[in-house]
């Protein structure tokens, strides 16, 4: 009996596998108790105006930095009618020459992929606190709301190579109508538990609608470490937390999890959709990430997939995020348009009915916008031109039909050469409307750069800022040298886009406004291989932010680069070990402890020394039995290092005097010296400045800790490891006596 009970239920499990429709329906079904939410919620979100029409992102972790995810999409077999119109829409063919680091590009899976760094524009190897922080990895990405600003940064793969932020990449892409968001591989790699990492997810959500990017949720694949059972209870955890996100949100919903287990069910999905250890499989014996879904057993007419979406994880994934997509256009995009043609109508009721031609105008925008939106791109277009031909004596009127004329050829047409046709003749027919005039300049550089001619869309600018210069006011004149300087960097005309951004920031009296502006200016001169130029600026960015040590360690690991490109390593040795003592948090450690390694290896051209320090960090001055006094005692590879120039020049010294100056004797003042001090290679002064805030600071908890923690960096720094602290917090604690009562501790402060 047990034999035939046994029997039955594998019975039933094939079955359930082979009888499943496995077809679109059932894909697009998960969400369905909910549909009717997510339908009004998501028509609530999105937008036309402002955005570019299917412009969907992949946002994910690193399965989604994968040239597999976008195969079937790009140039996949099999594809239907329907599957083709949906790739069409979403620009999923579009793929810029050689990977370029292109953020214009409006195919989502481009984004994700592209351009073959650790990271791609829209996915990383990051969690959810990550994405939201922007600091999963090593080089944390600020967040960013400028959208040029924004896209340089997430095109920046060398300072920022491994991470993204929420709001910078929504920034960067403002335009993006949706986002299929897959995230949590990372997170429970790191053991989150699921209430956390639900509430990031929302935040992340968040951040997409307040920009009206409507999110589609996709469930997590099962773990593809088949070895740890609690990964697979807590892969169950997220997804049914993701689940319920979906349904208390109004969200659409794919569910990769319940698809794998439909066709591959029980632990069937191991090296068949999901590889040991690695994750989604992009190909089998028999198939890979671009074969046909629906060969071999399914149906294209009933869009069922077949062997090859059973087999290779990524195929699969792909085809239902398709397969959604279709869904959430016909539900949101072209129902919306049946509305609008009925809007469409009662506009032209009232535009008829009214008797004052001015008051017609508004009625006329939103005729053109509304038929626009709708894709009646022609009608749209002949509003507007009986418009303008009634305002023909009215120049403040027609400089504006004219814009909104403009505007339509420009986006949804993309009729570039119509639309700056538009803008010349506003700038010819309405010179006495400035703003207006201006606006439509300026708008021409726009769609030279929509066409990628970058000399056409700077000499526009550069126009714009000569010709109207009286004219303009601050902001205006700020946007267009913004836009000025981003086009300048697209066109590695770096140099003179770092002057532009050093003027900027002379001009700003924002403080975190400068700082992004200073940041630009160095790296643009980094980029144009002006090292000098850049590393002086990254040390002033130091010299001005001693309060912000995140602001700090990037700008010393750029002067490190920057060395280094330049080929002087003594200098970039130099500056590794600046950031080695300054380090104070376990990520700013390992790093700086790799780049000193790194540094001491070039410099050196062997291993040895660098060998030698990374052996004094982790068994310090004892060596490996952990006693001194024995044979294997080690010594500091940091104390003389011969033509590393550590401490500071004339120059630096003189700027560093200049700016202590500036600060007082609080507990904030003097740490921000301390952290100077370490920054330019002065262990010593910082230790007595560390010394000084322990010994003031409150006696309380909070404050002693942060003192002795500071206090203990700089006994890094001067001992070149970091076993001198334990001294020293013994001491601290229980006094010269120790905790045992009987030690002689010498006080590791004395001579400070």
């Amino acid at each position: 009996m047990a034999i035939r009970l046994h029997s039955l239920f594998w019975l039933a499990v094939i079955s359930s596998s082979v009888f499943a429709a496995n077809d679109m329906e059932q894909a697009n079904s998960y969400d369905k108790d909910w549909q009717p939410a997510w339908i009004a919620h998501c028509r609530s979100v999105y937008r036309v105006i402002g955005k570019t029409r299917g412009f969907v992102l992949q946002i994910g972790d690193k399965f989604a930095h994968v040239n597999a995810n976008a195969s079937w999409p790009r140039s996949g077999l099999g594809k239907t009618k329907e599957d083709n119109a949906i790739c069409d829409w979403c620009s999923a063919t579009s793929w810029s020459t050689d990977n370029a680091i292109d953020s214009s590009n409006k195919n989502g899976w481009f984004l994700a992929v592209s351009p073959g760094w650790p990271r791609g524009m829209t996915a990383a190897n990051m969690d959810s606190v990550g994405f939201l922080g922007g600091n999963s990895n090593s080089t944390a990405i600020p967040a960013y709301t400028d959208s040029l600003v924004a896209r340089g940064v997430v095109e920046d793969g060398r300072n920022y190579p491994d991470n993204l932020q929420v709001d910078t990449v929504c920034a960067a892409f403002p335009d993006a109508q949706f986002a299929v968001l897959n995230i949590g591989s990372k997170d429970i790699a790191a053991n989150r538990n699921p209430q956390g990492f639900v509430s990031n997810l929302e935040g992340i959500v968040d951040a997409f609608e307040k920009n009206h990017i409507v999110v589609i949720l996709n469930t997590l694949a099962p773990d593809p470490d088949f070895t740890k059972p609690e990964a697979a209870t807590l892969v169950s955890s997220y997804n049914i937390a993701i689940r319920d996100l979906a349904r208390k949100n109004a969200l659409p919903l794919i569910d990769q999890y319940a698809e794998i287990l439909a066709r591959r069910p029980e632990t069937t999905w191991q090296n068949t959709l999901v590889q040991s250890g690695v994750g989604l499989t992009d190909h089998s014996s028999e198939f890979n990430s671009a074969s046909n879904p629906y060969a071999t057993g399914g149906d294209p007419a009933t869009h069922t997939t077949g062997a090859a979406a059973q087999n290779v994880g990524y195929l699969l994934r792909s085809w239902l995020t398709i397969q959604k997509l279709k869904q959430v256009k016909t539900f949101i995009v072209d129902r919306e348009i049946a509305e609008l043609d009925a809007q469409i109508a009662d506009l032209e009721k009232s535009r008829t009915q009214s008797a004052d031609i001015k008051q017609r105008d508004p009625v006329t925008f939103a005729l053109a916008d509304t038929s626009a939106q709708a894709n009646r791109t022609a009608k749209a277009a002949e509003y507007l031109d009986n418009a303008a031909t009634e305002a023909a004596d009215d120049k403040d009127r027609l400089s504006k039909i004219l814009f909104q004329k403009m505007q339509l050829y420009a986006e949804p047409l993309r009729n570039y050469d119509e639309a700056a046709k538009v803008v010349g003749r506003i700038a010819s027919e309405c010179p006495s409307e400035i703003g207006v005039a201006v606006n439509a300049v300026a708008r021409l550089a726009d769609l030279a750069l929509q066409r990628d001619d970058f000399s056409a869309a700077i000499k526009h600018y550069q126009d714009t800022l000569t010709n109207y210069s009286g004219k303009l006011n601050a902001d205006q004149v700020t946007q267009l040298k913004i836009r000025l300087a981003g086009t300048l960097v697209k066109t590695k005309m770096f140099e003179s886009a770092s002057v532009i951004y050093s003027g900027l920031a002379e001009e700003s009296s924002n403080a975190g406004t400068r700082l992004g502006y200073e940041l630009q200016a160095a790296r643009g001169l980094a980029n144009a291989k002006r090292y000098e130029g850049a590393i002086k600026a990254y040390r002033k960015i130091v010299l001005e932010n001693a309060r912000n040590l995140n602001v700090c360690f990037d700008a010393q690991k750029a002067i490190i680069l920057a060395c280094q490109d330049s080929g002087d390593l003594a200098h970039a040795a130099a500056a590794s070990i600046r950031y080695f003592y300054a380090a104070s948090t376990p990520q700013t450690m390992e790093d700086s402890i790799q780049c000193v390694a790194q540094a001491l290896k070039s410099l050196d051209m062997n291993l040895s020394r660098a060998n030698a320090f990374l052996r004094f960090q982790k068994y310090g001055p004892a060596g490996e039995d952990g006693k001194l006094g024995t044979g294997d005692d080690l010594q500091n590879p940091l104390a003389a290092l011969n033509g590393v120039p550590v401490s500071p020049d004339a120059d630096e010294l003189k700027a560093l005097d200049e700016a202590l100056t500036k600060f007082g004797n609080t507990l904030a003042d003097r740490r921000a010296k301390g952290f100077l001090n370490l920054f330019f290679g002065r262990p010593a002064q910082a230790m007595s400045e560390f010394k000084q805030a322990l010994l003031s600071c409150p006696v309380d908890a909070k404050s002693i800790q942060a003192a002795a923690n500071d206090v203990s960096v700089g006994l890094k720094a001067i001992n070149g490891h970091l076993f001198a602290t334990d001294s020293f917090i013994e001491f601290f604690l229980y006094g010269p006596n120790g905790k045992d009562g009987k030690s002689d501790l010498v006080d590791p402060l004395k001579d400070y």
